[in-house]
Parts: structure tokens; C-alpha cells; sequence
């Protein structure tokens, strides 16, 4: 970037100012990345999921000479529930040949978030902060009378971290705790826009694809913004953050879950879980990982036709969607729900037989699930072969007097193909 400011400055520079705002309107499977309690909440464990948002207000500076450009800009993430000052720089630079451009950028926050909670002479401070990212891309824009379209695929790394410190005791007793939440991940986004250029302005529609990792399914949002001044040749862009509820535990215990395996044809596996915590107990014993035989039908053998552990996990969070029932809803409910996701009579079987008799005595229960992605961060799962399908859910359930309302969860159907994997387990609380 130097590099370019040295060489722009032998050449004619041609300087153009802007303002951008960018509005998202729909979004598909975003992905949460970090998260923080609620400092007025002492007496739950209510909390916020941060996930990503990617609109902005930024204000900036484009320095232009015929083929190379430098943009400076300055901005704030946009927020739908909540407002965190949370500005950010972003410096990009790059090469312009035609219609196409290639770029190299660094995008930088410059300031943190802070929450200070003080509860019976314990102080828990959260620290949250948007995200770092180096990227690279190319684009490419034509104009057909006064229409602008464009086309941007561009590579970043992202990194950011959330601290927890826990002050616990009293005045002259008291002990510092640190927990650090750190992200780091790769992700691929490729954009297209076309806008209508008004003099002095211009309105625009975009539609964004990404993909995180290899492990993460491809999101995707579409949106609205305006760019006042000169378009600069690549506009910042922003992972921001954005606030929605779910429920926090500390040391839960995952009660019962059952491994169910189905190759194709009859053959070893080995199943390992990698956990944010201790196995407890198991069956057959666990020896880093469970090495089996299993045929198509489900049979394990020397097993009861499942895999089975217990384990102690440090914490977890799942969403603020779920279902109260009454007692005597237990095993028409689960038969329904389980069947909803995609279990099958067996697994069904298996489950309603042992949980109608084992729930803790109660007029009614608030049960929240945790599906696949929610469990696989706190409770990872490694299976070789790799199977074609796996379907993970973990019921949270907690005993209450009153019935309370709550919004339902989406559930979508598992599709039974190939190699299939599915474990159920429940949690109380």
C-alpha cells in the first residue's frame, strides 16, 4: 500500500470523496460467531447471539491515478436491535485494467465494547469487538446507458475475540478469572449489484453469496444502499454485529444420547466426539473413540443397537425457540417432534420409552432444541467413513409451575440417504 501512495504521487492524482449506506433486506443461513450476557439481566441466563451483519455507513476517500487507486475509508455498523459505537477503518488498494480490478485490503476496528456486571461482590466484565480482516478480490463493472453492474469475488480472513474477566470475592479477597473466545475462519463472498447513476448519486440493488470454511453452509442476502460522490472502485465491507435472544448454561449435563449408525453396507467405523468438557460414562466403553462393526439395518455389534454416552459439558447456548407442554403431552409431543425431524420409529421408540418415565415431576416444561450445528461446537463428532448425512439433536428441558408462551422453532426434515448417522439427547435444567 505504500508502495502505491509512492507510485501514485508520480503520476496526476485524482482525489473523490464518498458516502455509502448499505442495507440488508433478506438473509439466509447466517452464521453466529460470537456472543455476550446481557449486563441488566442478573437473574436468568438470557443472553445475545452476535451474528453477522453486513451493513454499513461508511464515508471515505478514493485517490485515482489511470490504473492504480488507493480508498481510505472511515465507518459504523449498522445495528437492528441495539446500537454499540463500534467504528472501523478500512484501507484497500489495487490495480485497474478496463473493466476489471484486482485488490488487496485491511479492514480494522477501532474500538471495543465493554459490559460491566456486578452482582453479590462478584464483577464479570465482556469485552466484544467487531471483526479483523486481510482480503483480496477482483471486480469487474459495466455500464450499459446510465445502468451500473457490477461483479465482485473476493477472499478474507477474518479474525476477532470475545473476553470474559471474572472478578470474583470481596473488597481485598478477590480472585481475576480470564476466558478468552477467539474466531478465525476464511470465508469466500462473491457480490453482484447493479445501480442507476443519478448525477451525484447512486442507488443500487446487490445480492451476496458466502461460504465460510468447508464445514459451513453457503448464506446468502440481498439488500439495498446508495453511494453518494464518486463509487469508490471497492467499497469497504463490514462484518458487523447485530443482537437476537438465546438461552446460556453453564455445566450442563447431556443425559442419555444415543448414537444411531446406517452404512450402505456392512463395515467398520470409528465414531470420536470431541468435547468442550469430560465424557462421563459410556457404552461400549470409549477408548479414544468407539471402533465398531455395523450393518445396514443399524445392528451394532455387542451393543444394544446404539452407541451411548454421559458427559459433562462447560457450557452451551442454544436459541430462544421452543415448546412448553404439559406432563401429560410428553410422549405425543415427542412422537411428533421427533418424527418432524426426521427420526425414525426406532429412534422414536427408544426415546419415548425412556424420557416419559424420567422427566423430573412437573405440570409443565419448557423444552428448547439444539440441533447439529449447536451441539458439533460444544460436543464436535469425527466418523470414518464419512458419512452422507448426520442429524444431531439435544433437547434442553426445563421444569416450570406455569405454562409460558414461546415461539416455535422452524424444523426442517432430515433426508434419510446414503450412510446416515442421528443421535438424540436431552439436557434438564
Amino acid at each position: 500500500m505504500i508502495a502505491t501512495f509512492l507510485t501514485l504521487s508520480l503520476f496526476s492524482i485524482h482525489v473523490s470523496p464518498y458516502f455509502l449506506m448499505e442495507q440488508s433486506i433478506f438473509e439466509h443461513s447466517r452464521v453466529d460467531t460470537i456472543y455476550y450476557k446481557d449486563a441488566d439481566d442478573y437473574h436468568t441466563d438470557s443472553g445475545y447471539v452476535v451474528p453477522e451483519l453486513g451493513d454499513i455507513v461508511a464515508a471515505g476517500v478514493t485517490l485515482k491515478e489511470k490504473h492504480l487507486w488507493t480508498t481510505l475509508s472511515l465507518g459504523l455498523p449498522c445495528f437492528r436491535y441495539s446500537i454499540k459505537f463500534l467504528p472501523f477503518f478500512d484501507i484497500n488498494t489495487g490495480a485497474r485494467w478496463n473493466n476489471f480490478t484486482s485488490y488487496v485490503g485491511y479492514h480494522m476496528p477501532l474500538k471495543n465494547e465493554k459490559d460491566v456486571d456486578e452482582m453479590l461482590g462478584n464483577v464479570f466484565i465482556n469485552e466484544i469487538s467487531g471483526f479483523r480482516s486481510i482480503y483480496a478480490g477482483v471486480n469487474s463493472y459495466f455500464t450499459i446507458k446510465k445502468f451500473k453492474i457490477g461483479l465482485d469475488l473476493q477472499l478474507r480472513r477474518e479474525y476477532g475475540s470475545y473476553s470474559i474477566f471474572s472478578v470474583q470475592g470481596y473488597y481485598g479477597y478477590r480472585s481475576i478469572y480470564r476466558r478468552n473466545i477467539n474466531t478465525d475462519y476464511v470465508q469466500t463472498v462473491f457480490t453482484t449489484n447493479i445501480g442507476y447513476m443519478f448525477k451525484g448519486y447512486s442507488p443500487f440493488l446487490f445480492i451476496s453469496f458466502n461460504k465460510r470454511g468447508n464445514s459451513e453452509p453457503f448464506s446468502f442476502r440481498t439488500g439495498i444502499g446508495i453511494v453518494l460522490g464518486t463509487p469508490p472502485v471497492s467499497p469497504c465491507k463490514y462484518e458487523g454485529i447485530t443482537m437476537c435472544s438465546y438461552h446460556y448454561y453453564e455445566s450442563v449435563y447431556p443425559r442419555k444420547p444415543n448414537i444411531y449408525l446406517y452404512p450402505e453396507e456392512p463395515c467398520s467405523i470409528k465414531v470420536m466426539l470431541n468435547l468442550d468438557g469430560r465424557l462421563l460414562v459410556s457404552d461400549p466403553p470409549y477408548q479414544n473413540g468407539w471402533s465398531v462393526f455395523v450393518f445396514p439395518d443399524g445392528t451394532i455389534q455387542n451393543t444394544q443397537g446404539y452407541l451411548f454416552y454421559e458427559a459433562k459439558i462447560d457450557r452451551m447456548r442454544v436459541k430462544e425457540k421452543g415448546w412448553c407442554i404439559n406432563q401429560s403431552e410428553v410422549s405425543s409431543f415427542f412422537h411428533s417432534v421427533l418424527s418432524s425431524y426426521g427420526f425414525n420409529d426406532k429412534e422414536i421408540k427408544d426415546f419415548v420409552s425412556y424420557w416419559k418415565d424420567n422427566l423430573p415431576d412437573s405440570p409443565f416444561y419448557i423444552i428448547y432444541p439444539a440441533v447439529n450445528e449447536e451441539i458439533d461446537k460444544v460436543c464436535a463428532i469425527k466418523i470414518y467413513p464419512k458419512p452422507d448425512g448426520i442429524l444431531r439433536v439435544w433437547f434442553v428441558i426445563e421444569s416450570v409451575e406455569d405454562p409460558t408462551s414461546i415461539k416455535a422453532p422452524s424444523i426442517t426434515m432430515f433426508k434419510r440417504n446414503g450412510f446416515v448417522v442421528t443421535e438424540w439427547g436431552v439436557i434438564l435444567e
